[in-house]
C-alpha cells in the first residue's frame, strides 16, 4: 500500500490518532456486540425454552434502544459539538448491560432478558452513529470515502472475528459441562436447536432431569462469554479516551 500512487487503504490515515482510536474502539465493540448477540437465541431457545419464533422477536428490545439512543445522541452532537461524552456513555452502558446479561441463569424470564437488551442497545447507538462522523472528520478532505470504509469495513471485521472467537468459547464450555454427565458426546448447537424446535412443535418434553441440566449448561456458557465479552468493551472504553 505504500508502494502505489493512490493505495485502496492509505497508511498514512493511521497516522490520524482520532482515525486510529476511532478504528480500533469500532472493531472491539463489534466483536463484543456480534460475538454475543449471534448466539443469544440459543440461550433463550435452550436455555429458557422459548419458541424459535419468539426468541428472534425478543431481539427487538436492543434494536429499539440501539435507534433511540442513536437518534438522541446524533442531535446532542449537532446541538453542542461535543461527541466524546456521548461515546463514553455508551461504552459504559453497553458494559453494564452485558454484566447484568452474565448474571442470568436458566431460571430467568423473558422480562429479564428484555430490559437488558433494551440497555446494551442505548450503549451500543451512540457507537453506530459517532464512529463513523469521527473517522469521517478527521480524515482530509479527499479521503474522506475511503475513511468511511475503511471504518466500515473493520468493523465487519470485528464482528466476524467476535463470532469466532465467542463460538469457541461457547462450544468449549458446553462440551466441558456435557463431559461431566455424557462423557464422549459431541456437543452440536445445530442437532440441539431441531430437537428443542420438535419438542416444543410436538408438545414432547424432555426429562425434567435432563432439560434443567441442558438449561445450566447453555446459561453457564452463555455467562461464560458474556464475562469475555466485558473485556473487549472495556478495551473499547479505554482506547475511546485516547
Amino acid at each position: 500500500e505504500r508502494a502505489v500512487k493512490e493505495p485502496i487503504l492509505p497508511l498514512s490515515l493511521f497516522s490520524i490518532r482520532a482515525f486510529t482510536t476511532t478504528t480500533i474502539a469500532s472493531f472491539v465493540i463489534s466483536m463484543a456486540f456480534m460475538g454475543t448477540i449471534v448466539y443469544l437465541p440459543l440461550y433463550l431457545q435452550l436455555g429458557l425454552g422459548i419458541q424459535a419464533t419468539n426468541s428472534g422477536m425478543l431481539l427487538l428490545p436492543l434494536m429499539a434502544g440501539l435507534i433511540l439512543s442513536a437518534t438522541l445522541s446524533g442531535r446532542f452532537v449537532t446541538r453542542t459539538g461535543k461527541y466524546k461524552s456521548m461515546m463514553l456513555a455508551g461504552a459504559a452502558t453497553q458494559f453494564v448491560g452485558i454484566f447484568l446479561m452474565s448474571q442470568l441463569g436458566a431460571k430467568a424470564e423473558q422480562w429479564d432478558v428484555i430490559w437488558r437488551l433494551f440497555l446494551i442497545g442505548l450503549g451500543l447507538g451512540p457507537s453506530q452513529s459517532l464512529f463513523n462522523m469521527v473517522s469521517q472528520s478527521a480524515a482530509p478532505v479527499h479521503q474522506i470515502g475511503v475513511a468511511t470504509s475503511t471504518s466500515m469495513f473493520l468493523r465487519q471485521c470485528g464482528g466476524m472475528i467476535g463470532v469466532s472467537i465467542f463460538g469457541a468459547m461457547l462450544l468449549t464450555k458446553m462440551t466441558e459441562s456435557f463431559a461431566t454427565r455424557m462423557p464422549g458426546m459431541k456437543v452440536d448447537f445445530g442437532q440441539m436447536q431441531k430437537m428443542a424446535a420438535m419438542a416444543t412443535e410436538s408438545g414432547a418434553k424432555l426429562s425434567p432431569e435432563m432439560e434443567g441440566f441442558i438449561s445450566s449448561s447453555i446459561a453457564n456458557a452463555m455467562s461464560y462469554i458474556f464475562t469475555g465479552s466485558l473485556v473487549i468493551v472495556s478495551v473499547a472504553f479505554v482506547t475511546i479516551l485516547f
